[in-house]
This record gives structure tokens, sequence and C-alpha cells, in this order.
């Protein structure tokens, strides 16, 4: 029997198979990557708002909150919840922004069991939001009277950077959207509830400021009509409700000069107060401290007021010292500034490193240079001239390398205009 002829394909060739496996291996991948895109696709349009506002919460903690003019700027993550931030602000648990991702995590976490748990957690989000401004204005006045004081010194602007409000803010507002999309219909009023708790919360920080403003109102308009002694005892309820006024050094002595009118309470603290104001106008720099110190044994919050007055005087007694020629007399009285108020570095520490380096104290004037350069860092320009003001120090010292490597660091801070450093990495 004959065996019928089969066709037999023929062999393909090296080039055609390796052509054929990376077809399937195109397909395979093909359909595998469709796969991950119809998954990726649908998640995004699911959780599109939860991811979005997630990411603007989470990036916005590490960008700046505050902006101060002159000294370091504050991120969310060293924002306090209730303590100052000091010279040199650093990080802390108890911050604003470290309180918003442990809140944000929270309420994803807790969503698996609680419908209402990320509604909660964005409106502590929210509540965060609007808190901020409140808390800095009305609830940490040193910090308020920090900005403010530096505005005067040098005229900035902006405060809140833009950092801020459109990231953390808006973050917050996307959660809040999502998880109010998820509730179910049933307890969709109480997703709307939980709306209310920001205006909540803020009206309790802003009850006391209100009430203190109200005092102080009574007090001007009873100062007005001649009334002295309702005018101080509204004044003194002022300070009581509110923070702000009772670090008001100028209110005080508003309150002297009630009581001297009235020819009440001759020794008391007002009453130096009111004394002491008037010596420093006069540029009486000495007698005024005077008065201050006799003020300042009263303690409590009108101590406090008192010592950053007095260091503010000494300021300005040194600085008269050192354009007559008394650099050693200057450099005693912004020491004595930062006894009576640590806070003043920032004002201080500027003056002492030339007056260290006027007095060729070289080794002094480089610590605080160091010292500056840590309080200022965030500000480039004043960094250039501080690690100028070291180079020269270096320099007077006879560490060449030192100086031009500080010199260096100067240019690096500001390199358009910065005549100094470029003239000493020059030789002049």
């Amino acid at each position: 029997m004959k065996t019928p002829n089969r066709i037999e394909t023929p062999p393909m060739s090296a080039r055609a198979q390796a052509a054929a496996a990376w077809i399937a291996l195109y397909l395979k991948w093909k359909k595998r990557f469709e796969s991950w895109a119809e998954f990726l696709g649908k998640f995004w349009a699911a959780y599109w708002l939860l991811i979005l506002g997630s990411f603007l919460i989470l990036g916005s903690v590490l960008l700046k909150w505050v902006q101060y003019p002159i000294s370091s700027n504050l991120s969310g993550l060293e924002l306090p919840l209730f303590d100052d931030s000091g010279v040199i602000p650093h990080v802390t648990l108890l911050s604003f922004g470290a309180v918003g991702v442990v809140v944000l995590i929270a309420g994803v976490v807790l969503l698996r069991f609680f419908a209402s748990a990320l509604s909660l957690a964005a409106a502590v989000l929210i509540t965060l939001c609007v808190l901020t401004p409140a808390h800095i204005a009305f609830q940490q006045p040193m910090m308020l009277r920090h900005l403010t004081d530096e505005l005067q010194a040098m005229p900035w602007h902006k405060i809140f950077t833009k950092d801020y409000l459109p990231h953390f803010a808006l973050g917050s507002l996307l959660v809040a959207v999502y998880a109010m999309r998820r509730m179910p219909d049933g307890k969709m009023a109480t997703g709307l509830a939980l709306v209310f708790l920001p205006v909540g919360a803020l009206a309790i920080v802003l009850t006391p400021p209100i009430i203190g403003q109200h005092y102080f109102n009574s007090g001007s308009i009873a100062k007005a009509r001649g009334h002295n002694q309702e005018a101080i005892a509204d004044y003194r309820k002022a300070m009581k409700w509110d923070a702000w006024h009772a670090q008001d050094i100028a209110l005080y002595a508003t309150i002297g000069d009630l009581q001297k009118q009235s020819g009440i309470e001759n020794n008391s603290p007002e009453r130096h107060i009111s004394r002491a104001l008037e010596l420093q106008m006069a540029n009486e720099y000495e007698q005024a401290i005077f008065e201050f110190s006799r003020a300042a044994e009263a303690g409590g919050a009108l101590a406090a007021a008192v010592r950053r007055e007095s260091a503010k005087t000494r300021i300005a007694l040194g600085l008269a010292l050192y354009q007559a020629g008394g650099i050693g007399g200057a450099v005693t009285s912004w020491q004595l500034a930062l006894a009576d108020d640590p806070t003043q570095e920032v004002y201080v520490l500027p003056y002492l490193a030339r007056g260290y380096f006027g007095l060729a104290r070289y080794e002094a004037a480089l610590q605080t240079v160091n010292r500056l350069v840590k309080i200022i860092a965030d500000h480039s320009s004043m960094v250039a001239d501080v690690y100028s003001l070291g180079g020269d120090c270096y320099a007077k010292l006879g560490r060449d390398a030192d100086a031009r490597h500080y010199y260096s660091l100067s240019y690096a801070a500001d390199w358009i205009v910065n005549y100094w450093a470029i003239s000493r990495l020059a030789g002049e």
C-alpha cells in the first residue's frame, strides 16, 4: 500500500523564530498591561479624590507654612500646636503638620470599620486649616509679636506663603468630598454634621479675643470720656481675655498714664513702664532700662513684655554707643539684651558679631556667625553677608583656607549682588 504524500512545513529560520518569540512576548505583555491599565483606571476613577488629596496633604507638611522676614521659616512639621516655635524651629510630633498626617492615616485605616471615619478625619483636617492662622493670631501672641517685629525691621509682604493654603487646604477639601461621596445614604446627615466641627472650633478660639477686644474698646471709650478708673478696669479685663493685649507694652503705659492723671498708684509697674517709654523716646536709654527693671519685679505677663522692651532698649543703647566709638560698651549692652530676652537673637547677633570683630575677638565673632547662620538660614542675602564677616574673621586669624571657604559659602548663598565675597575671593 502506498503512503500518501504529506505536505511538510519547511523549518523556520533563526530570525523568524526570534520574531515569533518576540511577537508572542509582546502579545503576552500587551494583555498584561491592558489588564493593569484597566485595573488602574478603575482604581483611579474610584479613589482619585482621596489619592490626590492625600498627596497634597502629605507633601504640604514639608513646605513653608509661616515665613519669617529674617529668621528661619516654619514648615507644617515645625509649627507647634501648643508652644512657641522658638528662635530655631525644630520638627515636633505635636505640630499641625504631624497631627494632620496622623489624622489622615487614621481616617483611611479606620474607613474599613467605620463608614464615617474618613468624614471625621476630613473635618479635623479642615479644622486644622482654619485654626492655623487663628492659632498664630490669637493663641500665640509671642509668635505674632515675632512676626510683626521682623516685618518692622524688614518690611516683607508675605507671611503665609503660597505653598501652604493651596496644598493642605485643597487636599483636605478633596478628602472631604471623597468621604462624603462614600457615606451611606442613611448617614449623610452625620457627614454634614461634621462640617460644623471647623466652625465650632474656630468659634471657641475666637471668642476670648472678641471679648478682649470688646473690653479694649470699652476702655478706650471710657478713656476718651475721662473716666480713668473705669478705663483702667476695662483695659485689665482686655488683657485677661486676650493674650495679645497682655503683651502690649503700650497698653501698660496707657494704664500708667491714666493712673498718673488720677493721682493713684504712684509706684505701680505701669507707672514705671510709662516713665520708661518717655525716657526711651528721649534717648535716655539707661534711665529707661532702670525703670523697666523696676516694672519687671511685678512678674507675670507684664514682666515678659517688659523684658522684651528692655532688650530692645539695650539694643538701641548699644547702637548709640557703637556709633560713638564705644564698641566695648556696645557689646556689653547687646549681651545684656540677650540676657533680658533670648528671642531677640535675630536682631542682636548681627550687631554682636560686628562688635566682636571690632574688638578683635575673632573667635567669639565666629561663634556668633555660626549661631546666626542657623537662625537666618532661609534668607540667602543675609546669610551671604554673615559668611563674609566670618571670612574676614578667619583672614584676621591668618587661617586663609578657612577664610576662602567662608567667602565661597557667601558667594554660593548670593552670587548676584555680593561684592563683599567677590572682592575677598579676588584678593582685594
